[in-house]
């Protein structure tokens, strides 16, 4: 019975310690991605992105200025 209890332990633990291993090597992955989708919006000069960029800058400005200095 003590064998039984061991061994599960140790499948319960090896599982965790998998399970770890591969939400971490996918968040890597996800960053990686997420990092070169930035890197290539950031190579992308065309008028729609100047566009978009110039005008999220407007909003983001506006925002900034209607929001209490207390809540920044």
């Amino acid at each position: 019975m003590e064998k039984e209890l061991k061994d599960g332990l140790n499948f319960i633990l090896g599982a965790v310690s998998k399970v770890k291993e591969e939400f971490d090597g996918g968040f890597q992955g996800l960053q990686s991605s997420l990092q070169s989708l930035v890197e290539k919006g950031a190579q992308d000069n065309s008028e729609l992105s100047v566009n978009v960029r110039k005008y999220a800058q407007e909003g983001i400005k506006t925002i900034q200025s209607v929001i209490p200095t207390s809540a920044k």
